[in-house]
Formats: C-alpha cells, sequence, structure tokens
C-alpha cells in the first residue's frame, strides 16, 4: 500500500513529502450534529518532512475525536507498525491557562525516520453543536505535493448549507442518492508550493 514507486515523477520535484491521499466526508445529521470522517495518508520524501508524519487533532467541548487508526508502511508500501489509540497522547491545546482547559490535543509521533515512508492515519471526529464547518485546506505546508485530495459535504435532502470557495479553481459537484445529497470537491497532481523567501 502507497510505494514511493508508484508516485508520479512531477509530484518529487522539490518536495519533503507527498500526500498520497486525503479524504474528508463531513455528514450533517441535524442542524447541532454532524461527523467528520478522515483519512490521510502521507509519504515523507526525506527528513525535512519527517515532522509531517506526526498525527495532531484538537477538540473541545463541543466535539470528541475517536476511532484513531494509524499505519505506517517503508518505501515498497509494506506495513511495519499498527497502532490503535495505545500509542497516542492526549495532551491540553494550551498549557496552563484556564481559559483554554476544554481545549485538547490528541497526538502520535509514529517515531519512524527511515525515509522515504508512508503514515496513514484515519479518524472521526463528533460535534455535538455546529458553529461552522471544517475547512479544506489543499496545501497543509509548503514542498508538499498532492496526490489525491477530496472534501465531502453529506446532508439531508432539502438542508441548506452555506460555503465559501478561496484561491482555488476548484468547484464542487453535488449529486442526490438515498435522501442524502453529498457535495464533493476533488484536487490531484498538484505539484509542491515553494516557500518564497
Amino acid at each position: 500500500k502507497y510505494p514511493v514507486s508508484e508516485i508520479p515523477v512531477d509530484l518529487l520535484q522539490g518536495a519533503k513529502a507527498v500526500i498520497r491521499k486525503n479524504d474528508v466526508v463531513f455528514e450533517i445529521s441535524r442542524i447541532d450534529k454532524a461527523v467528520e470522517r478522515v483519512t490521510i495518508a502521507i509519504t515523507i520524501l526525506n527528513t525535512n518532512g519527517v515532522s509531517n508524519s506526526l498525527f495532531m487533532e484538537g477538540y473541545d467541548k463541543f466535539s470528541s475525536i475517536r476511532k484513531i487508526t494509524t499505519t505506517v508502511y517503508d518505501r515498497n508500501g509494506i506495513e511495519i507498525k499498527n497502532k490503535l489509540n495505545t500509542s497516542i497522547k492526549d495532551v491540553a491545546a494550551v498549557d496552563g491557562y484556564t481559559l483554554y482547559e476544554d481545549n485538547r490535543v490528541k497526538i502520535y509521533d509514529p517515531r519512524y525516520t527511515t525515509t522515504p515512508f508512508t503514515v496513514e492515519y484515519s479518524f472521526e471526529r463528533v460535534y455535538d453543536g455546529l458553529l461552522n464547518y471544517p475547512a479544506w485546506i489543499i496545501y497543509p505546508d509548503f514542498n508538499i505535493s498532492i496526490q489525491e485530495s477530496t472534501f465531502t459535504i453529506i446532508v439531508p435532502e432539502g438542508y441548506n448549507f452555506r460555503y465559501f470557495e478561496n484561491n482555488t479553481s476548484y468547484h464542487s459537484e453535488s449529486t442526490t442518492e438515498n435522501g442524502n445529497r453529498k457535495t464533493r470537491w476533488h484536487a490531484s497532481n498538484l505539484p509542491a508550493l515553494k516557500k518564497e523567501l
């Protein structure tokens, strides 16, 4: 799974890592209830990208994170580590400030540095109260290329929501099935962005 040999050559140029897959599905069941299902796989090409292999997801009193799985693959796509919640730390988002005591972060460090390698994470974030929707951020950092990235919102038919597309030429496509409306954005094979000095 995710062998480095399957990465298009264009995506390797100037990249410290390649996002092989970033799949986010945000399903709203009621005006104040939703589940966000995320799967992300990132191939770390060199030591400059090792910090991008960390899993870090925040939550608060209106959300929770569950069903976390983490898997590490070597350059050939052979699984070398598999952890299920046991090695994941849960820490305060801001240490020593009571104002932020409800904001927490789940962290997992694969502690693997033999590049290239791939880490795959999947998890669910459950919302109990919705102030806004998650953002689809195609590029998480400079010098990271994108092989595949999708963002899908699922709502009951007749449920209306608003969104704002900014700094992108990618536009949504909507379909209806089983009484739900799916709105989906998709991007693929995007070269790494170099940071301007």
